[in-house]
């Protein structure tokens, strides 16, 4: 397995809206929700992802991404893991490292820098330095 960035409780990255998400099922508070459109940052990173979610709401959005966690199941995960994540990824915010913690089975962590140029979500500045670290993992792990 091979995750970049690892994740171990998505829920936790959108915990950073703070009291808002304790509005997550309150239909009153979806103007607030959208109030986060305004912000050009929060728009780029949502917009996508909530039609990838087939949502049309941003407290669909967050209250959707409750459900992604790998809390009750990461004990079930036996074969060999390449878990990644990167210093400066605002999306995973360590998640990649408590992913891999919680592994149990043969498994290899890589965070990636900005001093080697792989900065951003999925080292969005420099793939190649991802996919070399993979490939070099996986011609290691399958050999």
């Amino acid at each position: 397995m091979i995750v970049d960035p690892g994740q171990f409780d998505i829920g936790t990255a959108v915990s950073r809206l703070g009291d808002l998400m304790d509005r997550v099922d309150d239909p009153t508070a979806d103007d607030q929700f959208e109030s986060l459109l305004t912000i050009p940052a929060v728009r780029a990173l949502f917009a996508p992802r909530m039609v990838t979610h087939g949502v049309t709401s941003v407290r669909e959005f967050c209250g959707d991404l409750l459900r992604y966690t790998n809390a009750e199941t990461v004990t079930l995960i036996t074969y060999p893991s390449f878990v990644t994540d990167n210093e400066s990824d605002q999306v995973s915010t360590g998640q990649g490292r408590v992913l891999f913690e919680h592994l149990t089975g043969e498994k290899t962590f890589r965070l990636f820098t900005k001093a080697e140029g792989a900065e951003g979500h999925c080292e969005g500045m420099a793939p190649t330095v991802f996919w070399a670290a993979a490939f070099d993992w996986l011609d290691d792990t399958l050999s």
